[in-house]
């Protein structure tokens, strides 16, 4: 097998391949550089360039994962703190239920102490009438007969 040179080319196209390979010796000899060496470099530096974008898509791949993450965590930790939120709101509701009976029940005692009941109106309104004889005021408060503000039904 022969191989082309640049007197084998005629023309417009064996000139321009002429010009190239006068470029390319001239280069190589300002340079320092074998010629014999450039297809090895050209494999090694096509190799470093393969792998320098397989790492930068490696770093953005693992960039993404992380953002990603980072997201997916953020997420997890305003759910728990809403729901945390909820119990606590939750729980100072059953708090306030509890002090709302307990107002009820130290109520419902001190009206035993003074003998007395409270009557409730259509318009809501309290009357405080004298205790009736048999008025079981143990009964009144198991059965929290004292109306809430929520309750349109009178109770004695």
């Amino acid at each position: 097998m022969r191989a082309l040179t640049a007197n084998d080319w005629r023309g417009r196209a064996g000139e321009r391949f002429r010009n190239t390979l006068n470029a390319i010796s001239d280069f190589a000899e300002k340079t320092g550089i074998n010629t014999r060496e450039i297809p090895k470099n050209a494999v090694s530096l096509a190799a470093d360039k393969l792998e320098g974008l397989a790492q930068k898509e490696k770093a953005a791949a693992l960039r993404d994962f992380s953002e990603a993450e980072e997201r997916k965590v953020d997420a997890k930790l305003k759910e728990r703190s809403l729901e945390s939120r909820v119990r606590k709101e939750e729980a100072e509701a059953r708090l306030a239920e509890i002090r709302v009976l307990e107002a009820e029940v130290q109520l419902f005692v001190r009206l035993k102490e003074a003998e007395v009941v409270l009557r409730r109106d259509e318009s809501g309104v309290y009357t405080v009438l004298p205790a009736p004889q048999n008025c079981d005021f143990d009964v009144l408060v198991r059965q929290r007969a004292l109306p809430r503000q929520d309750d349109a039904s009178p109770k004695p």
